[in-house]
C-alpha cells in the first residue's frame, strides 16, 4: 500500500479537477484529495474562453467553475499549512476572486502564484500578514499592488526568498520600498510605479536580481546589494 505522503505527490502533478475525481477509486481515496499539499485553481481545466463564447455558454462555464473553485477551498483540510497555491483566471467576478485568494492564503502557503489574465490590473485584496509566515516564493501577474505591498513583504515575510512580479503596478502616494533580509533571487517583469517616487530596492542576500520591460518615472534606487551574483537590466524606462 502507497504511504500518503508519495500519493500526495503524485496529487501535486494533477489539475484540481482529476485530484478530486480520484475520491471515487476507494474508501481510502474518499479524502485523499483534502489534505493534498498543493491546491491550483485555473481556468482553463474548464476550457472557458472570453473570447470565443457566447454569452450563455460562459455563463455556464464560468458558474461551474466558481462553483468548484469555491467548493474546493471550502472542504480542503486546513490543519495543516499548504505547500502550494496557486490561482489562474481571470476576473470575471471579483468577489469571488478576492475570496479565493483569501481562502488559499488562510492555509499559509510555502509558494503563492497569482496569475490574473485580464487585461487590466487586478487591486490586491488586504490580507492578514501572519499568514505569510511560511512564504518562501511569491509569483504575482497583472496585480495592483497598491500602498500596502511593501510593507507586507518587509514586515510579515520572514522567510522569502523568491519573488516574481510581471505587469504590476506599484501605486499610492508614498514611496515604495523592497527590503527583505532573506530573499535571494528578485525579477520585476513589465512592471510599472505610479507613485511619484523612485522604488526603493535594499536586499543584502539578493544573489540574482532581473529588471526588465518597465516604466518607472522617478527610477530605481538599489542599495545593499554586497551578495549580488548575477543581474539582468534592460528594456525599462
Amino acid at each position: 500500500m502507497l504511504p500518503d505522503g508519495l500519493i500526495h505527490t503524485v496529487l501535486s502533478f494533477l489539475p484540481a479537477p482529476k485530484v478530486v475525481q480520484t475520491c471515487v477509486l476507494s474508501q481510502r481515496w474518499r479524502s485523499l484529495w483534502r489534505s493534498a499539499p498543493r491546491i491550483s485553481i485555473d481556468e482553463q481545466d474548464f476550457r472557458i474562453s472570453l473570447m470565443i463564447e457566447r454569452d450563455d455558454a460562459l455563463e455556464v462555464k464560468w458558474a461551474r467553475f466558481e462553483d468548484f473553485a469555491t467548493n474546493l477551498l471550502l472542504f480542503h483540510d486546513n490543519t495543516s499549512s499548504l505547500g502550494e497555491f496557486q490561482l489562474s483566471s481571470r476576473v470575471y467576478n471579483q468577489r469571488h476572486v478576492d475570496r479565493w485568494i483569501h481562502r488559499g492564503i488562510e492555509y499559509c502557503p510555502s509558494v503563492l502564484i497569482i496569475l490574473i489574465l485580464n487585461y487590466c490590473r487586478f487591486k490586491l485584496p488586504l490580507v492578514v500578514g501572519s499568514n505569510f509566515c511560511h512564504l518562501k516564493m511569491l509569483r504575482l501577474c497583472s496585480v495592483d499592488l497598491g500602498s500596502h505591498f511593501a510593507d507586507l513583504l518587509c514586515s510579515a515575510c520572514p522567510v522569502m526568498e523568491d519573488l516574481k512580479l510581471g505587469n504590476c503596478e506599484f501605486s499610492g502616494s508614498s514611496s515604495q520600498v523592497i527590503t527583505s533580509p532573506t530573499l535571494k533571487k528578485l525579477e520585476l517583469e513589465s512592471c510599472v510605479n505610479n507613485t511619484g517616487y523612485p522604488l526603493v530596492i535594499t536586499v543584502p542576500s539578493l544573489a540574482y536580481l532581473c529588471l526588465c520591460y518597465g516604466y518607472y518615472e522617478a527610477g530605481i534606487s538599489l542599495f545593499k546589494m554586497d551578495s549580488l551574483v548575477r543581474a539582468k537590466i534592460y528594456g525599462f524606462m
